[in-house]
């Protein structure tokens, strides 16, 4: 039938803006299954009404995202829904129903430049989200704009920096309590990898880069100097202390390995406070 047909009477601008949509270019390119039947029920004579459940939603999505929708219902936002929570973001919710767009167009929600600002719809201070859910992180859209990633976004215009989905992923969201989440603490130095390709190679000269992937529980991971949400260029002199490190390192067995000799850190730190001392005179 196709869309033309429809639209002489859905003449709604929420549903004409489909014309505009990805899912058009695709049918124009001979893809049958995205006109409105292909949402709406099969053919014109099996059209369903346009209130469906999550989980008709679901399957009406699944149809040609089968994998994300599988991998969405297994996240929090997709638990959440099928616990009956209905503030929990859907597919529509960050594709629009009609109006889907790539995530390349920079009118999309899932455009780098606006996902702050459709994450920040549910996850800022004075939501019905932040009223009935206890979320540790507070402030979270404002202090990731005053951080170097939203610096690097708002004010430089740079696409290439993180932003909400670079971390969490855009369907995978799950708990940092949950092995399997890419902001769990064994998991985030590849996380922050994929932009600082060559961190471990800076870092080497401070300790081996590589224990951050392979015994993250032994050694400090990126968030523990490096808040999430909150990262700034210099922070050390009014976050972390001298105190702060030696959290750690007034621990006597902490050693290090150089040219096949065992060194501990405890007196490297005590060396470095006396340089610092020294230095501070001078």
């Amino acid at each position: 039938m196709g869309p033309n047909l429809c639209l002489t009477c859905h003449t709604q601008s929420s549903v004409k803006s489909y014309t505009q949509s990805i899912h058009f270019e695709k049918y124009k390119e001979g893809n049958e299954s995205l006109s409105c039947e292909g949402c709406h029920g099969g053919s014109a004579h099996k059209i369903k009404t346009a209130d469906l459940s999550e989980k008709e939603l679901h399957n009406v999505c699944a149809q040609c995202h089968n994998q994300v929708v599988d991998i969405y219902e297994k996240s929090l936002h997709g638990i959440a829904l099928a616990k009956g929570k209905n503030l929990a973001p859907n597919c529509i919710t960050c594709h629009n129903q009609h109006n889907i767009l790539s995530s390349e167009n920079p009118k999309s929600k899932t455009y780098k430049m606006n996902v702050p600002q459709l994450c920040g719809n549910c996850h800022k201070d004075g939501t019905k989200v932040s009223e009935i859910k206890d979320i540790n992180q507070r402030h979270v859209l404002e202090n990731y704009s005053e951080s170097i990633h939203g610096d690097g976004l708002f004010k430089r215009g740079l696409i290439v920096t993180a932003v909400c989905n670079d971390c969490h992923t855009s369907h995978n969201i799950l708990p940092h309590q949950d092995p399997n989440s890419s902001i769990n603490r064994n998991n985030i130095a590849s996380t922050c990898s994929q932009c600082h390709a060559q961190i471990e190679a800076v870092h080497v000269k401070v300790i081996e880069g590589k224990l951050w992937e392979q015994e993250p529980h032994k050694i400090p991971a990126c968030i523990d100097c490096h808040q999430p949400h909150i990262i700034r260029r210099v922070v050390y002199e009014e976050k972390y202390t001298d105190n702060y490190c030696m959290t750690c390192h007034l621990n006597e067995n902490l050693t290090k390995t150089v040219n096949g000799k065992k060194i501990s850190l405890l007196l490297i730190m005590r060396l470095l406070k006396v340089l610092h001392i020294k230095i501070t005179l001078v």
